[in-house]
């Protein structure tokens, strides 16, 4: 939720359609605005790729107004990135920031000057702006970008609803993995310590 007078600008990348099935490679998308670039976390590259996350700036409403005046746009840049390392770019599509207002609408935008014209890849995009007087809804990755007018800083935020996102047990590690095992993805660690504990002796071990 952004403090009052604040706006959240929110790009929700929902999936894609048309694109090539490259189960060696993973799928990301970096958004460029007011000179501040978030990426999404990288998904397998198939010819339906399931995205399912937001990217958001937050800014005031007099900077966000001079933005539309000035016809500021969102420049959106599709990558393929082999278990090497290699990226690769796919091509770009453009949001107008102009008509944005709260309403939630999914629009689809093709890819710009894509290596592959014949298949005429697109996304699933929901940009949309959010208020303080407006509630969040879904829980959709979410990568924050606090863009005040002089200065730009970043925070990440992350939840995630992936229907892909399964817990997987690291015995020799101690730990549960969630999401892909790639190189260019961001690591985050939980603990959870538990203090103290009473009336164990009427638990049942199974």
């Amino acid at each position: 939720m952004p403090q009052p007078d604040r706006i959240l600008l929110v790009v929700s990348i929902l999936e894609g359609r048309n694109f090539p099935n490259q189960p060696s490679c993973q799928l990301t998308v970096d958004a460029k605005f007011d000179g501040e670039i978030l990426t999404t976390d990288p998904v397998e590259f198939t010819s339906t790729p399931d995205i399912n996350q937001e990217l958001a700036w937050e800014l005031d409403k007099k900077t966000f107004q001079l933005h539309k005046l000035q016809r500021s746009v969102i420049k959106c840049n599709a990558y393929s990135t082999t278990s090497s390392g290699q990226r690769e770019n796919l091509g770009y599509f453009i949001i107008d920031i102009r008509p944005l207002n709260t309403s939630q609408k999914i629009r689809w935008h093709h890819l710009l000057q894509t290596k592959y014209p014949k298949l005429k890849p697109e996304f699933s995009i929901c940009a949309y702006i959010e208020d303080d007087q407006t509630t969040r809804s879904g829980s959709a990755t979410s990568k924050i970008s606090k863009t005040p007018s002089n200065t730009a800083i970043s925070s990440t935020t992350t939840s995630t609803r992936s229907k892909h996102l399964q817990p997987i047990l690291l015995e020799d590690k101690g730990y549960y993995q969630l999401g892909p095992d790639v190189s260019s993805a961001e690591i985050f660690s939980l603990s959870i310590t538990i203090r103290s504990a009473k009336n164990l002796i009427h638990s049942k071990i199974l």
